[in-house]
């Protein structure tokens, strides 16, 4: 039977058995091998550790995520609920958040995303909803008409004809001035030598109006005559051909306003030859045909060579400013 000095001697050794472990295992954590090219994190609880998830529900949002196999921030959808952390908005956001994790040693280069082509003309692109099933209303440029049309877009993918609004889309589309005789800017119209686009925004809160009239302009020399286009808020509503003579004013409804209310295309200052062509136009708005508002579309000049307006030299176009075009 050990004596009590023999107990109280095996507890000492005992406790100092325990400290020497203990210390050897803390140690064991804190070490870091100098022969590894990386550094982990071992925080179990940190986003850029958890698997990628796309949630309960069916929606399809693109996000981004940490992938820790190949050690970049990558594309998922995500379905709109649920999920884990490790869900970002942007590439950036992740590896703003993600990369202290995985420290190289030595540099590498950095390896960025593909992206699509910039120069290609994305105005001749035909509309993309994309691979994704959300619904998010966009504009797209119809090269056909010439106006920018409303589509749903999925979400994620497609192509860059795609708009927030018509008036960018237009913006982005819509056939610049030639670099001579060409418009003031002030004057809302891009034109080439046979077509020009002119946009206004339409606001007349006692009808509820409140979006953005445009109108496309195409001239035919041969038949003295031009085409016209008019959309609102991306919706056709006027599509006809007018003798270049002194045009009637085109009027019509709108089906999202009542009855008594109705839209004019007024042109005037109508000038033209057999090449050239010039002039203006206006929307009129009109409650129970009495004229109530009207807006400027703007002033347009068509035809080849110097000038590109009425075949008068001496012909001054004034804009609101005093300018002139020539």
């Amino acid at each position: 039977m050990a004596t009590k000095q023999q107990q109280k001697d095996g507890t000492t050794t005992m406790f100092w058995f325990m400290v020497a472990v203990v210390g050897l295992c803390t140690a064991e954590v804190n070490f870091i091998r100098d022969d590894l090219p990386f550094e982990f994190a071992t925080r179990d609880d940190s986003p850029c550790q958890q698997p990628k998830k796309v949630g309960n529900c069916k929606a399809a949002f693109p996000r981004v995520f940490y992938n820790s196999q190949t050690q970049q921030c990558e594309d998922f959808i995500y379905g709109g609920c649920g999920g884990n952390d490790n869900n970002f908005e942007t590439v950036e956001e992740c590896e703003k958040t993600c990369t202290h994790l995985l420290v190289k040693r030595e540099a590498v280069p950095v390896v960025k995303r593909s992206v699509e082509t910039v120069d290609q003309d994305i105005c001749k692109l035909d509309p993309d909803i994309g691979p994704c099933r959300a619904i998010f209303t966009k504009f797209y440029y119809d090269g056909e008409s010439k106006t920018c049309q409303k589509f749903q877009y999925g979400g994620c993918g497609g192509n860059k004809n795609r708009f927030e609004t018509e008036k960018e889309c237009l913006k982005k589309c819509q056939p610049l001035p030639m670099k001579k005789g060409e418009p003031l800017e002030d004057t809302g119209c891009n034109c080439t030598v046979r077509n020009c686009g002119c946009c206004a925004d339409l606001v007349v809160e006692k009808v509820g109006l409140n979006d953005t009239g445009c109108l496309n302009v195409t001239y035919d020399p041969d038949d003295l005559a031009i085409s016209i286009l008019f959309s609102l808020d991306g919706k056709i509503l006027v599509n006809q051909t007018l003798s270049v003579r002194n045009p009637p004013p085109v009027c019509f409804g709108v089906p999202f306003l009542h009855d008594y209310v109705s839209l004019c295309l007024k042109f005037y200052d109508m000038h033209y030859s057999v090449a050239k062509m010039s002039g203006c136009a206006k929307v009129q708005v009109k409650l129970y045909h009495v004229l109530s508002e009207e807006f400027d579309l703007g002033c347009f000049k068509m035809g080849p060579g110097k000038g590109h307006g009425a075949e008068d030299p001496h012909r001054k176009y004034m804009l609101k400013d005093n300018k002139t075009w020539e």
